[in-house]
């Protein structure tokens, strides 16, 4: 049997790009957006560099992030958004787009929905 039927016998080991088998993945299943939480504060001399960065760039986040929402605290460089991504390529690029003039904290974040279920398999877990 040749390499190419092999790879066509077993699709579910291949990455969708069609490159080598990454280990501990099954299927192109495994691909879920998750949610980060973005924060950023910012000096008082960094304002003006600011504004004009986020005038013309529009706050745009980068290839492989979707901005969900964002807010700006009143009077200060201070704020956060809640933005989601398939995996952290994207969400080390807008860290790297705004670490020269903000510090930024990110964390993955989860819905009411996904932590109830985190908590549920936790107390069947503990009740056995």
């Amino acid at each position: 049997m040749s390499a190419a039927h092999r790879i066509h016998d077993a699709p579910h080991t291949i990455s969708d790009d069609g490159s080598a088998p990454r280990a501990g993945i099954a299927n192109s299943d495994w691909r879920r957006a998750m949610k980060f939480i973005v924060q950023w504060n910012g000096l008082p001399t960094a304002e003006h560099s600011v504004i004009e960065r986020f005038m013309k760039t529009g706050g745009n986040t980068p290839d492989g992030v979707k901005l969900l929402g964002r807010w700006h605290a009143i009077g200060g460089l201070h704020g956060f958004a809640v933005v989601e991504a398939e995996d952290t390529r994207g969400i080390s690029a807008l860290a790297l787009e705004w670490g020269d003039l903000l510090t930024m904290s990110i964390f993955p974040a989860m819905t009411d929905e996904d932590l109830g279920a985190a908590l549920g398999k936790h107390l069947a877990a503990r009740s056995k």
